[in-house]
């Protein structure tokens, strides 16, 4: 088999006598150069991107199969074919460029690409849409073989459909919380869907939190929907906020939350969501002046005055149930002897005095003894 350059081939024509020689045999010996030049190989790889709407890049490497000085068997030029899928594509004739029947060919000159190959942009592409394309080479000895590719055309996707911030207290014995964060997939991952069959899967979700002139950025996969931030409180009112990327950021309780998501397939991303808003909220301060009063029928009323600070620094959070507890014994021990007793009222069931105490009636938690001495307590939920 001859590669590609200049044979040099030895010729032998010879003559077995005849009347030009007078009978006598003779042969004679030549050196003949040949051009030999080879077909170009495919293009490799050859690929699709998309960074703007109704357009695809298209981009290829070439491997050029040449040798000598001047070199011999070099690509001049390209031919891209790219037509929508479904459509007939021999309507493509590669002789000139251009864009007919839903079929685009262009030529593209080997002296347009750089060192990092060859590209060529094509607009006026429907979303949603597939396209094929194929690329060959040429040069003086003949076309390559095609390399092909298929590839849909996207648009920005639509933000997730909804989004949540909601915080999740701890109880007073540990003053750690978790910031719960959630969102929905949108309604178009970016296919126009209904135009095409399949549905392109999402490349994943951009989220950012804010809070107190801070910020968060963390992306996840398309498959996750949520995640959750520790709340990690250093004192009464001031607090960490631990997310899963590594990222704290310092915040105080009050401080409002914002959260948004966009969605992103592998060409562009949604815009953010509206945002979704919480105020971080903190262990409520205990109760003012709890007292008891003593009724006609040896009932007892326990009366309290609602915390001023409710856990945003301030008496507006709602205060959702109260925890009464009643012991015999000052520690509230959980023995006979003590009967410790407790019950959770839900703040809508604790009324309110003009005075704005807030009254419980004891019998529901512990019918008291006469000529007993009671211990009562009273806990403050706000979530």
């Amino acid at each position: 088999p001859l590669v590609s350059g200049v044979a040099v081939l030895n010729a032998t024509l010879h003559d077995d006598g005849g009347a030009l020689r007078g009978g006598v045999n003779a042969s004679i010996t030549a050196q003949i150069a040949v051009r030999v030049v080879k077909r170009p190989v495919p293009a490799d790889p050859f690929y699709a991107t998309q960074t703007v709407l109704f357009g695809l890049t298209f981009g290829w490497n070439h491997t050029d199969q040449t040798v000598g000085t001047p070199p011999l068997g070099a690509v001049y030029n390209f031919t891209l074919t790219v037509f929508e899928e479904g459509n007939n594509a021999t309507n493509c004739t590669p002789s000139s460029n251009g864009t007919r029947a839903n079929c685009t060919v262009a030529v593209v000159q080997a002296g347009e690409c750089g060192p990092a190959g060859c590209r060529f942009a094509l607009g006026g592409l429907v979303t949603g849409r597939w396209y094929a394309a194929t690329v060959v080479a040429h040069n003086e000895a003949g076309t390559s073989n095609a390399t092909a590719l298929r590839q849909l055309v996207l648009r920005h996707p639509t933000p997730p459909a909804s989004t949540s911030v909601r915080q999740a207290l701890a109880s007073g014995e540990d003053l750690t919380s978790t910031v719960n964060f959630a969102w929905s997939s949108p309604d178009d991952n970016g296919d126009a869907r209904g135009r095409d069959p399949g549905r392109v899967r999402l490349e994943g979700y951009d989220c950012q939190v804010r809070v107190a002139g801070l910020w968060a950025n963390i992306s996840f996969p398309h498959d996750v929907h949520s995640f959750s931030a520790a709340v990690n409180w250093t004192g009464w009112d001031a607090a960490l906020l631990a997310f899963p990327d590594g990222t704290v950021l310092s915040a105080r309780k009050g401080d409002t939350i914002s959260f948004t998501a966009r969605s992103r397939n592998w060409a562009f991303s949604s815009e953010r969501t509206a945002p979704a808003l919480d105020r971080l909220l903190a262990l409520p301060s205990p109760n003012v002046t709890v007292r008891a009063e003593e009724q006609y029928n040896s009932a007892v009323n326990l009366l309290w005055m609602p915390p001023l600070d409710r856990g945003w620094g301030d008496g507006t959070a709602a205060v959702t149930a109260y925890r009464v507890e009643v012991s015999l014994c000052p520690h509230f021990n959980a023995t006979t002897a003590c009967r410790t007793s407790a019950t959770n009222a839900p703040a809508a069931s604790v009324p309110v005095l003009p005075s704005g105490e807030a009254v419980y009636n004891l019998s529901r938690v512990e019918q008291p003894l006469a000529a007993a001495r009671y211990y009562y307590r009273v806990a403050t939920w706000n979530a």
